[in-house]
């Protein structure tokens, strides 16, 4: 099961699809590596706001299919709009954990991008992935090494104090911080083969005001989190959010580091 830590909202939805506007380039070489071609079928783990998955038609073209899951109905119901003004039919959208993928289809590709971090046995939740992959297929995530030794960097740099440290936990909470350098040994205990070594690392760079709407967002969320919690408003919040409003237009922000990783299901 997962544990993902931001509300469900039409706000998350817009900061999902800013995000993945940066990561596009780093998912699509993921997808290519792993073997996603014109006619696979994909499975798209823990669509989202469909970026991935929108991405993934592109690559297999009319004669490939994919299906995305997601647990989150309002999630779907955006993303099937998505596909739907995009004139793609080869996509379709069901509400399933990522840990009990649907049954009755055999991929080549399982992909997912920011969702394994978040559950809470990852071994087991790439094993029942690896069910619904066909002998020889792969499974491919994009994960965030999110501990406290491999943050990204911003620059100028951001307001030190609370205002800084109180954002951090809201979004760590049950999060599998070394989710992404632990993407070997998860897929190797889940029973694939990493003999290809699959993997590399990967931070995109961008200017800090490309990222400003998206953080905000998340600050808000994590706002309403403390305030549901104290019953009080934390100032230093107040602070952090003015340093965003206030960045230059050469403020830069460095994300943390991540993983791309790709492995072969046996047989």
């Amino acid at each position: 099961m997962s544990s993902y830590p931001l509300e469900s909202s039409d706000n998350e939805r817009a900061r999902l699809q800013s995000q993945a506007l940066l990561l596009r380039p780093f998912t699509e070489r993921l997808l290519r590596n792993a073997g996603g071609r014109e006619g696979s079928t994909v499975l798209d783990l823990g669509t989202g706001a469909g970026d991935v998955a929108l991405l993934a038609a592109e690559i297999v073209g009319p004669a490939g299919k994919i299906i995305s899951i997601d647990r989150d109905e309002a999630h779907l119901a955006h993303a099937r709009q998505r596909a739907a003004e995009a004139g793609l039919q080869n996509i379709t959208f069901a509400q399933a954990d990522i840990s009990a993928p649907p049954a009755g289809h055999m991929f080549d590709v399982a992909i997912g991008r920011y969702v394994l971090m978040y559950q809470k046995d990852p071994v087991a939740t790439v094993r029942a992935i690896a069910s619904v992959v066909r002998p020889g297929g792969t499974i491919a995530f994009h994960e965030l090494n999110m501990h406290e030794m491999a943050h990204g960097d911003m620059w100028p740099i951001p307001p030190q104090g609370r205002g800084r440290e109180t954002v951090d936990p809201g979004l760590l909470r049950n999060v599998q911080n070394h989710m992404g350098v632990r993407l070997p040994e998860v897929f190797a205990m889940a029973g694939l083969d990493i003999s290809d070594w699959g993997f590399e690392g990967a931070s995109p760079m961008s200017p800090l005001t490309a990222r400003r709407e998206g953080f905000l967002r998340v600050l808000e969320s994590e706002r309403k989190r403390r305030r549901a919690a104290t019953g009080r408003d934390d100032p230093s919040l107040d602070e952090f959010e003015r340093w965003w409003r206030e960045t230059p237009p050469h403020a830069a922000i460095l994300q943390p580091p991540a993983v791309l990783g790709w492995a072969r299901k046996p047989g």
